[in-house]
């Protein structure tokens, strides 16, 4: 009797595992050339590694457009990435605090919810590329009060939360994201940022700085200041202002240089935008130039375009209450009911220190 013997043939996938390549640059500065590269040229799903052995490093990434990387680690160095567009994933990017002056060039698009942790010891870290978020969640951890100077547009769905204490962005660009923006630290913006910004600052103190121009969504402070256009002033606009919390937990910072538009700060809140102020500290600082406002000026330092009336007042400055400037000592008088009649207004009284009182 003869039996038939089945063979079996089973396939098993092996798990292709991301590779490490390390930058060394020894050839040339362009991404494609293997002897720049410990071990192969970089492959979809690999991390990469510049440490501050690396020669040439101001490099070019001339691989395809739009290829996707695990991570981006610098550990040293003083890198410039150009080149074409990434796709990020869940590694994210990691800048150690033996680097210092990154700058980023080369458009970069999650592909994954990632953490950005910049640890570097240099004051800035440069993001001048364009990063879409393309609907992920992005974490960005600061460390040694790191600056990230941000010029590149955001865009994209999704949402961004800093960390790290001192340490935050200054978005500079036209951004166009609709994203929330929660930081846990200073946030400055000198161009857009279209979505709601909430400021929960791990100190108080930490601010959400607005530039002259800037324009963002809504903002609510929970913890920290809101920085107006500062030296000489400016006017910035914001969806909306909620504030939740009162002084010592939060405040307004702002300067009265003068009457004409630019002088002093202003924030313009459109319409159908609402204004919730809950006690927040009025500071109010005299500008660079020690300089008094003429008696009976009426300065509108919250242009409340919506047709509601201001919620709430300063911490211990009611309807018609008096406020100090800083440096300066000008006395003025504010009011919730100004303006268009829902407006916040400053009149000026003169130098407070040129007012004597006769007994």
């Amino acid at each position: 009797m003869r039996y038939a013997m089945a063979v079996v043939f089973s396939f098993v996938a092996i798990p292709v595992f991301a590779a490490t390549d390390t930058w060394t640059g020894v050839v040339s500065n362009v991404w494609s050339v293997a002897g720049n590269w410990s071990g192969s040229v970089p492959a979809a799903g690999d991390d990469l590694v510049f440490p501050a052995s690396g020669m040439n490093q101001t490099t070019s990434n001339d691989l395809t457009p739009g290829m996707a990387f695990n991570s981006i680690t610098i550990t040293g160095g003083k890198y410039t990435l150009n080149g074409n567009g990434i796709a990020l994933g869940a590694g994210g990017l990691t800048l150690t605090s033996a680097t210092a002056f990154q700058t980023m060039n080369l458009p970069i698009t999650l592909s994954a919810p990632q953490t950005w942790n910049l640890d570097s010891t240099g004051f800035f870290i440069f993001i001048d590329g364009s990063t879409n978020l393309n609907g992920m969640a992005l974490t960005v951890k600061y460390a040694n009060n790191n600056i990230e100077q941000w010029p590149g547009v955001i865009a994209g769905d999704g949402s961004i939360t800093t960390t790290g204490g001192f340490g935050g962005p200054i978005l500079q660009g036209a951004n166009t994201t609709t994203a929330p923006l929660t930081a846990n630290g200073p946030v400055f913006v000198r161009g857009s940022y279209p979505g709601a910004i909430t400021l929960n600052a791990a100190v108080i103190g930490l601010e959400i700085a607005l530039g002259p121009g800037a324009t963002v969504g809504a903002v609510t402070i929970n913890q920290g200041s809101l920085f107006l256009p500062l030296n000489p002033g400016g006017t910035a606009t914001a969806a909306s202002l909620n504030v939740t919390a009162g002084f010592p937990l939060t405040s307004l910072v702002m300067t009265v240089a003068g009457t004409t538009p630019g002088t002093f700060s202003q924030l313009r809140v459109p319409n159908p935008g609402t204004v919730t102020l809950s006690n927040m500290q009025l500071s109010i600082s005299g500008g660079a130039v020690d300089t008094a406002v003429p008696v009976g000026s009426v300065l509108t330092i919250i242009d409340n375009q919506g047709s509601g009336p201001i919620n709430g007042t300063f911490s211990g400055i009611p309807e018609g209450g008096s406020v100090l400037s800083a440096g300066t000592h000008q006395l003025f008088i504010v009011s919730y009911v100004g303006g268009t009649g829902n407006d916040v207004t400053l009149t000026a009284l003169g130098l407070a220190r040129r007012r004597s009182v006769r007994h």
